[in-house]
């Protein structure tokens, strides 16, 4: 049950109590305290849930953006049509930006050439939320895709989720090597779930979907404590990211 759900409830016992309280002003002095202190408990819990649901909507966004065409090594981002950061290199894109939650439209161009338009799409970005904006490599169907991250990992835990975006494998299953599959029927464009783990290296292969034939040898990823990571799945390698350190 959300915060929302539960403010009617505090605000009609904080009633409920203040009209008990008031019975027994002068009847039962003990049982006025009694129920007076559970009108203030309830008031005080109104309250709290007001300032959270406040608070909570006041928070930015974040997002962060793998660029897929390599050809294309910095790009300038427009937000709603003015600048939002220009000269954006691939070494600047494991970080997240902070943007107002809410409707926005993100347009990325070559960096410096105003003419040269690489997509152009309107995003919503809930509050307090993260995002990871992945452009796509097609020049037939180029998209600008978004993928909700989760950075919080329990104390002491590792947590992995991979994108396919290799547009030269269809779908595929990510396996440990020459063992079981742990994310079956990866397709392109698409992401997997977060998969809870113990920090340890990992060495793993993917395959064409429901067979063992191998069509990316995958590097040995080395997960740490307190992190979660996301495995983008490219032509015949992987780039590993952490989603764990947001500003």
């Amino acid at each position: 049950m959300t915060v929302k759900e539960n403010l009617p409830n505090y605000i009609s016992k904080a009633a409920m109590y203040q009209e008990i309280a008031d019975f027994y002003k002068y009847r039962n002095p003990s049982l006025h305290i009694y129920f007076y202190l559970l009108h203030i408990k309830n008031l005080n819990k109104e309250t709290q849930g007001i300032l959270k649901t406040y608070h909570s909507q006041l928070l930015p966004a974040q997002f962060r953006i793998f660029h897929v065409d390599k050809t294309n090594q910095k790009l300038d981002i427009f937000l709603d049509g003015a600048p939002f950061i220009t000269n954006y290199s691939c070494s600047d894109m494991n970080h997240y930006l902070l943007v107002p939650p809410g409707k926005h439209q993100i347009k990325i161009n070559v960096a410096g050439k105003t003419s040269q338009q690489l997509l152009k799409k309107n995003m919503y970005f809930a509050a307090g939320r993260y995002y990871t904006l992945v452009t796509t490599n097609d020049s037939r169907n180029q998209r600008l895709l978004a993928f909700e991250d989760q950075p919080a990992v329990p104390k002491g835990e590792a947590k992995i989720r991979f994108l396919h975006l290799s547009p030269n494998e269809q779908e595929i299953d990510i396996a440990v090597k020459k063992r079981d599959v742990i994310f079956p029927k990866l397709t392109y464009c698409s992401a997997t779930n977060y998969l809870g783990v113990t920090p340890m290296k990992l060495e793993l292969e993917a395959r064409k979907s429901g067979t063992n034939e191998v069509t990316v040898h995958l590097p040995i990823l080395s997960l740490e404590p307190n992190t979660a990571y996301t495995g983008f799945i490219l032509d015949n390698d992987i780039l590993l990211w952490s989603d764990s350190h947001p500003r």
